[in-house]
């Protein structure tokens, strides 16, 4: 006999699957994180201001080509010159600050990171 119903779900027990999801992260919790958290920590923290960096880079290279574009158009005669400027200021001005983020308090890097589980 088979265990499926008319919408050919498969019957069964469900709870098997979460169970075994959360016994693994509490495993996780219990064994690695003690005596590796700090090392795992820094290295997420790595990898998140590695992407932090690149979108900097993109955005302080769009600021500037914009910035550049709204001087020359200002100078040309144009006023939409300053609107593009005010936008190439506003992208180079938030570039920095993913270059930065301890300005606003999200990453704070620079602490040393003790060797060992103390």
């Amino acid at each position: 006999m088979s265990r499926r119903d008319y919408y050919g779900y498969h019957r069964g027990r469900r709870g098997s699957k979460v169970f075994w999801v959360f016994f693994g992260i509490v495993a996780f919790a219990a064994i690695y994180f003690p005596f590796f958290g700090g090392n795992l920590r820094y290295q997420i923290g790595n990898f998140v201001s590695g992407i932090f960096e690149k979108i900097g880079t993109f955005l302080l290279y769009g600021g500037l080509i914009l910035l550049g574009i709204g001087f020359i158009r200002m100078f040309t005669g144009s006023l939409k010159g300053i609107k593009w400027a005010l936008l190439g200021f506003m992208l180079v001005w938030v570039a920095f600050n993913f270059f930065n983020p301890s300005l606003w308090g999200i990453i704070t890097h620079g602490k040393e990171i003790p060797q060992g589980y103390h």
